[in-house]
């Protein structure tokens, strides 16, 4: 019946962990609020605040370092036919937005 063809349907799912999907690491500042940030290192806060995309954390990545990791696994996807589900995290989710609306 119905539940037959919905369990199949998600049987032909392929789950696949990519890490290159995972959050902007934060090197020095892993796991600290911005607000914590501010609080500890208010120069490093104010370099963020004036160059958010070049911005590198101390032992950490940028943006710029996202879309490097992120440039090969999008050209992957683009290769698949079937509908993709992309479960990320904010700053990767939003760099992946912007590339695929056509946005700077």
């Amino acid at each position: 019946g119905d539940d037959d063809e919905l369990h199949h349907m998600w049987e032909q799912m392929s789950p696949r962990v990519y890490r290159n999907l995972d959050e902007i690491f934060a090197g020095e500042y892993e796991g600290k609020t911005y607000a914590d940030i501010k609080k500890l290192s208010p120069n490093e806060a104010s370099l963020r605040a004036m160059d958010k995309i070049g911005y590198r954390y101390p032992r950490g990545e940028s943006y710029f370092d996202i879309l490097a990791r992120l440039d090969p696994l999008v050209h992957e996807l683009e290769s698949y036919h079937e509908p993709l589900l992309l479960v990320s995290h904010q700053a990767v989710l939003r760099m992946l937005y912007a590339y695929l609306m056509g946005m700077p």
